[in-house]
């Protein structure tokens, strides 16, 4: 009998010991180190970026050692995971061109804001996914990728992360004709912004796709269409704000129940009219 007591309190001490290396510091060790991983990328090769994130031993239970209190950082107040990362402007700008690699963000399972605006992203590391990677952080709602070098290869990657709400890739390289059906898995999303891609021509959508049912707000500011665009448009069933420049039109914000009955159910939904031809 009291060998099995000794045990039981052997097992108890051991699983106590456990639990503290993982989490009784206000953080988990394994997040802990991909944050010390993912500093080492952004300041690749001789940069010292992110300061406060340091891998102290003495001291191990300080502030200091405490990732959650690391810049950029912000952590479940119950679990201690991290939430939150506000990477924006973090690289260098003299380190040159920055390579994602996903496999740094999967230890991030609570993870649901990321933004890695602003620091000369131009695609991810050879031999590597991409961002579809992200996919299995299933609450991931919020990514912002503006600033940034990327091109169109991205947005087929992009389009499989179905817990997006809100994705922000404005001021990149887009170019050419943007297929919002290559977003199929993004049924969740409620706000784009494809703003000052320049040299996007054209949007193509799919009446009937599933795609983007529940897209609210489609910024495309410092991009000029031709008046078709308005067509693919209402293949969006969801859209209530529209912002982008349509060639030869001006619009007037007005409110909904000013509208003639008769109006298209796209432009109610974008609560715009068009109300004159430039001179």
């Amino acid at each position: 009998m009291k060998e099995s007591k000794g045990l039981e309190w052997w097992v108890v001490m051991l699983a106590l010991i456990w639990l503290c290396g993982i989490g009784c510091f206000g953080f988990w060790e394994e997040e802990r180190f991909a944050l010390l991983q993912l500093k080492a990328s952004i300041n690749y090769p001789n940069e010292t970026s992110l300061p406060s994130w340091e891998d102290r031993v003495e001291g191990y239970n300080s502030m200091e050692s405490d990732c959650c209190y690391w810049e950029g950082v912000e952590c479940n107040e119950t679990t201690s995971h991290v939430i939150k990362l506000f990477l924006n402007s973090t690289r260098n700008w003299s380190l040159g061109d920055w390579y994602f690699n996903a496999s740094l963000f999967l230890p991030f399972k609570e993870l649901r804001n990321l933004d890695l605006s602003n620091n000369q992203l131009v695609g991810w590391v050879a031999n590597e996914a991409g961002f579809e990677r992200l996919s299995v952080l299933s609450k991931l709602e919020v990514l912002r990728l503006d600033y940034n070098y990327f091109n169109n290869s991205i947005l087929s990657s992009l389009g499989l992360l179905s817990s997006l709400q809100r994705l922000y890739i404005s001021v990149n390289y887009l170019n050419g004709s943007i297929h919002l059906q290559d977003f199929p898995a993004t049924s969740n999303l409620e706000e784009l912004d494809l703003s000052y891609n320049g040299n996007i021509t054209s949007l193509t959508t799919m009446i009937g796709m599933k795609s983007l049912n529940k897209l609210q707000v489609l910024r495309m500011k410092g991009i000029t269409f031709n008046a078709s665009v308005l067509h693919s448009l209402g293949a969006l069933p969801s859209l209530r704000k529209l912002i982008l420049r349509v060639e030869g039109l001006v619009t007037k914000k007005v409110d909904e129940k000013d509208l003639p009955v008769n109006k298209s159910r796209m432009i109610c939904n974008y609560r715009y009219r068009l109300v004159e031809k430039f001179s």
